[in-house]
Formats: C-alpha cells, structure tokens, sequence
C-alpha cells in the first residue's frame, strides 16, 4: 500500500524474449507490463473497473485520478475509454522486480530487470511509460521504431547486462539511523552478481556513475525489508536460505 493508501501492484510482461505476447504499450487488453493502482476500500468518488474477465465486480475500485480513467488515445493511436485498463498507474515495464515507497518523500522507487542488455532503476510516477518493449533501460528495444507521439521515461539508472550484473533486485531508501552516510541514497543489488550499490538521488533525474558506490558483493539478495524496531536495511539471501543486516 502507498502513502494514499491505496494498493500499488507491479506485473511483468506475461514472460517468453522480445514481449512475445505482445502484452507491453497496451492499455486496452490485459494487465501486463506495469504498475496498477487499485482502491480496495472503494471510497466514494472511486469508479468501478472497466469489464474484462479477470475483473471480479464489487471487490475494488478504481481511483477517480488514475492516470487512464477517461483516456481515449496512447501513443498516439486511439482507444475505446470504456476498453481502456484504468487500473494502470504506469507502463512500459518488462519485469519490475520489488519496489517500494520513501518514507520521507513518497516516491515510488523499482527495478526493472532487462531481458539482456540493460537493468534498470525507476522513480515511477503517475501516468509514466517507461518504454518496454521499444526501449530496455536507456538503450534500444526489441520492438522496433518508436511511435512518434511516445513519450518515455528515462531510468533514473541502468547498468549493462551481463557486465556488471544479470537480474536487478530493486531496495529502499534508507532512513536509518546507524548508517549516516546513506541516509537518503537507495540501496538496491543484482541477484546474479552480488553487486549490492547505493545510489544518491537527484530529484527524479537521472544520475551518473560518481552517486552510485558498490558496498558489498552477495549473491542471491532477492528482497530488501526494514527492521521495524531500528530502521536497518534487511536483505533476503534466497540462496543462503538466510535475512541478513546491512551494518
């Protein structure tokens, strides 16, 4: 759940290489390839989900200031509103893997693990494309020309696959206090390489290679938590078997 309290999933692009099925720069056919955005409480003002057979009426509603309620055109090309998936937040993405809100800011931070050129960090924001499949992280795509009335996001960070890693694990921003020095940077690692970095955000922009700083090497961190009592980054060693404590 986000700081507005309504529920925030992340989905991939239904598997297979290239977005075989063809399920991402959709928002007229499944739920695929993005961020959806659902009120579960179904607070007055809220608006019923379009119909579609994975849709279950009178369980959630659709938040009135979802990006897509009402859109009648995406990338340029027109869409049917009452067909449209108004339950997305954001699009355009392969197979984000964790993410999670700052505590301080609210910003939604996620990694987007590329198919095998590029994994990718992103500050998802209201409405973003963030241009899987004709882009994976900064680079070009499987897909092809890019539609000329698109308009993507560009990742905060990417790193070249295989170079430096195969799978991102997305983290957190820290806001502890027995680490000062990355109070504020977001820890994130690559499940294949162990690197485990801290990036140091600008704003929403993209940043260079002087803010981010490897601090450990771990393979099979699959997951980032928070000690409740302490504020410590906890890491999940899926092949360990193990939780350990960023100190």
């Amino acid at each position: 759940f986000g700081p507005d309290g309504y529920l925030y999933l992340s989905i991939g692009d239904e598997g297979g290489a290239n977005d075989q099925f063809q399920n991402s720069q959709r928002l007229d056919r499944d739920f695929f390839a993005g961020v959806l955005r659902l009120d579960v409480d179904r607070r007055p003002g809220s608006v019923p989900p379009n119909s579609h057979p994975a849709v279950h009426a009178g369980t959630y509603a659709v938040p009135p200031d979802n990006p897509f309620v009402g859109a009648t055109s995406f990338n340029g090309t027109a869409v049917v509103p009452s067909a449209v998936r108004t339950e997305f937040w954001a699009v355009g993405l392969r197979n984000p893997w964790r993410f999670s809100f700052d505590s301080a800011t609210g910003r939604l931070w996620l990694g987007d693990v590329g198919q095998g050129a590029r994994e990718e960090i992103d500050v998802i924001g209201r409405g973003g494309n963030y241009g899987w499949s004709y882009r994976e992280g900064s680079g070009a795509g499987p897909r092809g020309s890019t539609p000329a009335a698109a308009s993507f996001t560009a990742p905060i960070w990417d790193y070249p696959n295989p170079a430096q890693g195969s799978a991102v694990t997305g983290g957190l921003v820290y806001r502890g206090t027995r680490l000062p020095g990355l109070v504020g940077h977001y820890v994130f690692a690559d499940f294949v390489s162990g690197r485990i970095w801290s990036l140091e955000p600008d704003g929403d922009n993209p940043v260079g290679p002087e803010r981010v700083h490897l601090l450990a090497t771990d393979g099979g961190i699959s997951a980032f938590g928070l000690d409740p009592a302490t504020g410590d980054l906890l890491l999940t060693d899926l092949t360990e078997g193990v939780i350990k404590r960023l100190v």
